[in-house]
């Protein structure tokens, strides 16, 4: 949003794809060593196949990418976030 990327409902084809490149970019600059990443990309791929699942060639990008992003992933660890 910071960016002036329409979220949520107003989410179309061309902000996927900027979220995509975004989180390429993202992973590109990562050494090795432990992250911290978070759930953007599986929501990526939720927001793709709901808001342009007629796009069958942009649907199978980003699930692409995130399958090949997940790989790279060795461990997993919830944390749950309390508000009081």
């Amino acid at each position: 949003a910071a960016r002036g990327v329409p979220l949520g409902q107003k989410a179309n084809a061309l902000t996927i794809m900027e979220f995509a490149r975004l989180h390429v970019q993202r992973e590109r600059r990562l050494d090795a060593g432990i992250h911290l990443p978070d759930r953007c990309l599986v929501d990526l791929l939720a927001y793709t196949i709901t808001a342009c699942g007629d796009q069958g060639v942009l649907v199978d990008l980003v699930q692409e990418l995130t399958v090949a992003s997940l790989c790279r992933i060795h461990l997993v660890v919830r944390v749950p976030i309390i508000l009081d």
